[in-house]
């Protein structure tokens, strides 16, 4: 694996559906090595840092908001907190 000496800052705004695509995206393709299937972590790369960057704390599925509305046990599956 190779290391930069700086290391590469990669800044993503906005966290729902884009920017966690965005974030999965990278993620794959700058750490995880070619045995990567995407179920687990991949090894960590001191030379890359992917940040999100969002006003909430936590993924909103929006596009379930309807069914979320009539269904409240449904409601709560909406949230997902980032961390």
């Amino acid at each position: 694996m190779h290391i930069a000496a700086k290391p590469i800052r990669i800044a993503i705004a906005g966290g729902n559906f884009a920017g966690l695509s965005a974030v999965k995206s990278l993620y794959t393709h700058l750490l995880a090595t070619e045995t990567y299937d995407g179920t687990t972590q991949a090894p960590p790369n001191p030379s890359i840092a992917i940040t999100l960057i969002d006003r909430k704390d936590g993924f909103l599925h929006y596009l379930g908001m309807t069914r979320g509305l009539t269904q409240p046990s449904y409601g709560n599956s909406l949230w997902l907190p980032y961390a």
